[in-house]
């Protein structure tokens, strides 16, 4: 479901939200008669409704480092809100956090070793290669 609102010079979502489509075009009839520039921008209203609906949960893993080496056992919890996109959130040379979407904590750390293989496999002189 998508809600809008109205974006001007104060910035947007300055108007709004709005659902009711007649109500919203005449507001903006009305405000771009001060701000010409005025227009009417869309947001998702339950942009994680695709994985929720399929049953996925949405789970950060917290994986310490020993010498760059991830460690096991790794810390498995089910987060809210998600991360924007599946993969390492945060981290430095001591842990490193990823979030991903799954339906199960065993199938998290799955998601996880595969995340973790392509990043593996990754390569900057492949990656190169196929740019030219």
């Amino acid at each position: 479901m998508k809600m809008y609102g109205i974006a001007t010079d104060l910035g947007d979502d300055w108007a709004g939200p709005y659902v009711d489509q007649e109500l919203l075009k005449k507001t903006l009839t009305i405000i771009q008669k001060v701000d010409p520039n005025a227009e009417i921008v869309s947001k998702e209203t339950d942009p994680f409704s695709e994985q929720v609906l399929a049953g996925l949960l949405p789970f950060r893993i917290h994986v310490d480092l020993v010498d760059g080496m991830p460690q096991l056992p790794a810390d498995v919890q089910i987060t809210w809100p998600p991360g924007e996109m599946e993969g390492i959130q945060v981290g430095n040379l001591e842990y490193r956090e990823y979030f991903v979407w799954a339906d199960s904590e065993k199938a998290a750390l799955r998601k996880l070793a595969t995340l973790n293989k392509a990043v593996q496999s990754y390569s900057p002189k492949a990656a190169a290669a196929e740019e030219l």
